[in-house]
């Protein structure tokens, strides 16, 4: 049909079938063991250590029954705890679903509904507001996610494919209530693979700015580590204060940027 000739000439050099996302993490991980993934200030994780953390706590979601197109919802600060996170719910084959704690409870209550996640990680104030929406929610902590020592058994997941969730993001709602959009892992593949065609230069360090519930947020952690470079992730507070953002840019390197117009503009003012 037409549209599936539309869909075939726009899925770029990785057709269906071609990867998964943290399969392409994997490889990199692979290549550049030692090589740092994320930073926050002093804090550090090399692709090893990130690696390791994620898949313990994709075991411990295994051991919940979370698989493929089970959903695990993230409600956390913008941390390294928060992309190890993310990294382990992929890893245990399921899809995350970003939760933001400033958001309205009532905001919240429907995405916990809507999306019926089988478990919440989450950090810091995350908790307590997932904790008084729903208190028979399963809820696992991420400000030690993965220090537990390994086990020395194998991860194990279902067969995925590339059609099964990788994500649930939710719309802002403005204009009536949140849908949620579920992406597949099979078009996020395709757009790493075509970020890491006009890939010039060094890995990328790239500033992880966007709000986790955003879909640039998956743009700037995700076609960073599939490169192998540094992930720097700043506090909330820092995101609006142009001193402190110029700091961050000049002491972190950071070389790479995906920023909204507003806040590209005051950063060009300061």
């Amino acid at each position: 049909t037409e549209r599936a000739q539309l869909l075939a000439s726009a899925s770029g050099p990785r057709a269906a079938g071609s990867g998964l996302v943290h399969a392409l993490v994997d490889a990199q991980v692979a290549r550049t063991p030692d090589a740092i993934a994320v930073s926050m200030g002093d804090r550090q994780l090399s692709y090893r250590e990130l690696d390791a953390r994620a898949a313990r706590l994709a075991k411990r979601l295994r051991a919940l029954g979370v698989g493929p197109d089970a959903r695990v919802a993230v409600c956390c600060e913008r941390s390294p705890e928060l992309v190890i996170g993310v990294l382990g719910i992929l890893k245990a084959g399921a899809a995350y679903v970003p939760l933001d704690a400033a958001h309205p409870a009532q905001r919240l209550a429907r995405m916990l509904d809507d999306s019926a996640p089988l478990a919440v990680l989450t950090g810091g104030a995350g908790h307590d507001a997932i904790a008084a929406l729903s208190p028979s929610m399963p809820l696992l902590s991420l400000d030690a996610a993965g220090d537990e020592a390994d086990d020395g058994v194998a991860l194990s997941v279902p067969e995925l494919r590339d059609d099964h969730l990788a994500y649930v993001i939710y719309t802002s709602g403005s204009t009536g209530q949140p849908k949620g959009t579920a992406m597949p892992h099979r078009a996020l593949a395709n757009l790493l693979a075509w970020h890491e065609g006009r890939e010039t230069g060094a890995p990328p360090v790239t500033l992880q700015f966007a709000s986790i519930g955003f879909d640039v947020a998956f743009q700037e952690i995700f076609t960073t580590l599939a490169a192998g470079g540094r992930l720097v992730m700043i506090e909330e507070t820092a995101r609006f204060d142009p001193a402190r953002l110029r700091a961050v840019l000049r002491e972190q390197r950071v070389s790479r940027l995906f920023l909204p117009n507003a806040a590209l503009r005051m950063l060009a003012e300061a």
